[in-house]
């Protein structure tokens, strides 16, 4: 049996109405507990009831030649309690050590007016429990995150600097890491600020 791509991982994960995680990234647990699940399709397609089997067969027909080159198969954690205590499950499951430096919780603020972005109530825990300060950078599109004074009013507005401090990565200028090998790029450009933080952690 072959391996799901990570589209097909994605779309399965959109119809069982749930958060995943990928290896090390965040995600949700079970109710009470998170639980993992192989990446392979039919396990997967067993674990989240509401998937249909069309979907699960689209799924388990993916070429092995997607198949990770490890040799150990990836995690996959899922959870229906979509809940405070659901998210920290998932990230206790996981099992990273964010260590006790300054540790920056990436996230989108969402857009003015909008509802398309994490509530305060489901990830507050987390952050406090990691010592977080959100982070965000300014869009290199117009609208209300493109400049420093609006971005803070959306954060507020949309309740993130209630819980947490709120920083704008890239308020003083941006920092160029290397890209080593890219086909394309020599450089990626990230907000003066990343190198303040000892540890991200992305919602």
């Amino acid at each position: 049996m072959g391996y799901m791509t990570r589209r097909t991982f994605v779309e399965l994960g959109a119809i069982a109405g749930g958060f995943a995680a990928l290896s090390g990234l965040a995600g949700c647990g079970s109710t009470s507990q998170a639980s993992p699940v192989s990446l392979a399709a039919s396990s997967f397609a067993e674990s989240a009831e509401s998937v249909e089997s069309a979907s699960s067969s689209s799924a388990s027909s993916s070429s092995a030649s997607s198949a990770p080159t490890s040799s150990e198969a990836p995690q996959v954690y899922f959870t229906r309690a979509l809940d405070s205590a659901g998210l920290q499950a998932v990230f206790a499951a996981i099992g990273r050590e964010l260590g006790s430096g300054k540790i920056g919780v990436k996230l989108s603020s969402g857009e003015p007016g909008g509802n398309h972005y994490l509530k305060g109530d489901l990830i507050a825990d987390l952050v406090h429990a990691v010592g977080g300060t959100i982070v965000e950078c300014n869009t290199a599109y117009g609208g209300g995150r493109s400049s420093i004074a609006a971005h803070y009013q959306v954060a507020a507005d949309h309740g993130f600097t209630a819980i947490a401090d709120f920083q704008i990565m890239d308020e003083a200028g941006s920092l160029s890491l290397p890209v080593v090998g890219g086909l394309h790029l020599s450089e990626d450009l990230v907000g003066a600020a990343f190198s303040d933080y000892d540890g991200f952690l992305v919602l």
